[in-house]
């Protein structure tokens, strides 16, 4: 008796559901279906209203969510200016260019002033005719270099343009070609012809291929192979040179131990350019020796950076 009671039960739910559906099915509408999805964690969810109709019957403000709004983003860093300044004595360029290192001269070597790309640089910025101050009303005007020294020697001081991974150190004395200039495979060579307070770094390419001189006589080639990176032979060795072989070591000897002849073989290189650049100032950096507050400011004499020491 009991599951047929239950079973009757069933059946009058079963036929009432199907009345109330049906009549909702002709009479309820949803402005946007959207709102019954459920929304990913982490995104924003805002509510606003909807609008349904039951069986001719209107109801408004029924609350619904909203659109998906964008992930939060992470803010943006806060830029503190430094002691003395405000956010609008800073510069377009603060923070692209960094003052990272300052070390007084003696009697034997030029004071030495670095200044590289920052990490929020994005394209080159030229630095020429900015200005670096320190506290003892001390300054130096940056000044142009050659981004490409040409063998000729008759390129003139440009725009100074510091590109990403790049650095530039700047030095007291006087440059003995009369220009800064940006290092590339060949520029050791020029220690060679000038008098470079500090010395040009000596990284210049191989003068020879294995397979080029391979069948050259044991002397010859050791010869060639003795010729330390940059330099040029000396008067002995040229004067060594085994008769049968002089034209072929000589060719090498002397046709490929100088600036022009490195430039020649290697300027279209993929890494002809260095990333480092040597600036002479050509006057005094009386920056403390000890401690000092270095500040680089741009043309329009806003700050770009500083540097405590």
């Amino acid at each position: 008796m009991g599951k047929i009671f239950w079973l009757i039960f069933i059946i009058i739910m079963a036929v009432a559901l199907h009345g109330a559906f049906t009549e909702l099915k002709g009479g309820v509408k949803f402005e946007n279906l959207s709102a019954i999805f459920k929304f990913p964690s982490g995104l924003k969810r805002a509510t606003t209203t909807l609008s349904i109709s039951v069986g001719g019957k209107n109801y408004a403000n029924v609350n619904k969510p909203a659109a998906i709004s964008s992930p939060n983003q992470p803010p943006k860093p806060t830029i503190i200016p430094p002691t003395g300044f405000s956010l609008g004595e800073l510069s377009p360029f603060y923070g692209q260019v960094e003052l990272i290192s300052f070390s007084s001269g003696n009697p034997t070597s030029p004071s030495r002033l670095t200044v590289r790309s920052g990490a929020s640089m994005t394209v080159p910025v030229d630095i020429r005719e900015w200005r670096v101050e320190g506290n003892r009303d001390v300054s130096i005007l940056i000044p142009g270099a050659v981004s490409d020294y040409i063998p000729s020697g008759l390129a003139s001081e440009s725009n100074l343009s510091l590109s990403k991974g790049e650095t530039v150190n700047f030095y007291s004395n006087y440059s003995p070609i009369g220009a800064g200039l940006k290092l590339n495979k060949c520029t050791g060579y020029l220690n060679n012809t000038a008098k470079f307070i500090p010395e040009l770094p000596k990284n210049c390419p191989a003068i020879y291929d294995k397979a080029e001189i391979i069948n050259f006589s044991g002397t010859c080639q050791n010869l060639i192979t003795s010729i330390r990176s940059c330099a040029a032979p000396t008067p002995n060795q040229i004067n060594s040179i085994p008769k049968p072989d002089e034209s072929q070591c000589r060719s090498i000897l002397t046709g490929r131990t100088t600036y022009q002849s490195c430039y020649s073989r290697h300027r279209n290189d993929i890494n002809f350019f260095s990333k480092e650049w040597l600036v002479w100032v050509q006057s005094a950096m009386n920056f403390d020796s000890s401690h000092d507050r270095l500040l680089l400011f741009d043309k329009g004499g806003l700050l770009v950076d500083e540097y405590v020491y």
